[in-house]
């Protein structure tokens, strides 16, 4: 569960937080990922319509264009 993991897992689905620097908690993390990974698991677009480059500078464009008004 760390800051930069946190979010990628957050907005996707995809993974699983797990205490950090604790070797027992990422095997158990581990574990329960392979044993259900379409629990863990969405398609490509989906991924590509949340972390695509475009949409994201599009984004970051129109609060920019918000915040100097």
């Amino acid at each position: 569960d760390m800051p930069g993991a946190r979010e990628a897992v957050r907005a996707t689905g995809m993974g699983l937080l797990v205490e950090p620097r604790s070797e027992r908690a990422l095997a158990r993390g581990l574990l329960q990922v392979l044993a259900d990974p379409a629990r863990y698991t969405r398609p490509y677009a989906h991924i590509r319509g949340i972390f695509d480059t475009g949409a994201t500078i599009s984004a970051y464009d129109e609060l920019l264009q918000r915040l100097s008004r």
